[in-house]
């Protein structure tokens, strides 16, 4: 099997970047969720709650991060800002410290979602462990550092859906593996290519986040997809709805689009 696209998402719960080549590390992808947008609180703010962060339009240029969106003045920051004021921040029950990034970044997100809103940045000293995973680390993800997707499997979901189609964006993919076998990912333990090596962990628990168009997210889908079909077949054992495999990488290394991964 190969991969058939690669994806960073810089900010959580922002829009996806596709790259061709990405250097898979401990806390998953370079640059990937390594910044967050906050309520005043601390708590991070997200496209179930706040759509209009699906809106901005993001794009690497050499070092740094450029932000667009309809009717706000575009900014832009440093892919690794400078040491900014410290300040706690929580995703779901994790606390940890970040960064600020600027006064313009955050001036660009309150206007963008309509409340105070701040930017920050998960600098190198701030380690938050994977669950269960000893030695493991992750960005401001959810849980795990990187999500795998099995493009055969969306295709044999498109072939359950009486309505359109789900994009695979959606579902928030990094990887997205191309095979001939739907559902094939359940087996996976260990994924390899050249150097790189990354361990399959859980199934990944799916939000009402998927049902949100990802050119579209202020206009979620009203007929349930992909949720109300995944959660006839795709439960697991503890009864939440699966679409993916979490990942944690035991040996870091590039990947790129087109290469070959082997599974042990």
């Amino acid at each position: 099997m190969r991969i058939s696209h690669l994806f960073i998402y810089p900010i959580k719960s922002g829009p996806g970047i596709p790259v061709e080549v990405a250097h898979a590390q401990e806390r998953g992808l370079a640059h990937d969720r390594r910044f967050m947008v906050v309520a005043p609180s601390g708590k991070f703010l997200s496209q179930r709650s706040h759509p209009a962060l699906g809106r901005c339009s993001l794009r690497i240029e050499g070092e740094r991060l450029l932000l667009e969106a309809d009717g706000l003045a575009p900014c832009s920051c440093p892919l690794t800002p400078a040491q900014g004021p410290e300040l706690e921040v929580s995703v779901w029950s994790d606390t940890m410290i970040a960064t600020g990034v600027s006064d313009e970044v955050d001036a660009f997100f309150t206007a963008l979602v309509g409340e105070p809103a701040q930017l920050v940045y998960m600098p190198e000293q701030t380690r938050r462990p994977v669950e269960g995973f000893d030695g493991s680390a992750v960005s401001f993800a959810d849980g795990y550092p990187i999500l795998v997707t099995n493009a055969a499997s969306l295709t044999d979901l498109h072939g359950r859906i009486e309505g359109s189609a789900v994009p695979m964006l959606a579902f928030r993919p990094n990887i997205v593996v191309e095979t001939d076998q739907p559902w094939a990912e359940d087996a996976w333990s260990l994924l390899r290519s050249g150097d790189t090596t990354l361990e399959c962990t859980t199934g990944c628990e799916r939000c009402s986040m998927t049902l949100l168009d990802p050119a579209r997210p202020d206009r979620p889908r009203a007929d349930g997809e992909p949720l109300r079909t995944l959660a006839t077949f795709r439960r697991d054992e503890s009864g939440k709805v699966i679409f993916g495999r979490n990942v944690v990488v035991r040996d870091a290394g590039d990947l790129r689009v087109g290469d070959t991964l082997l599974v042990g």
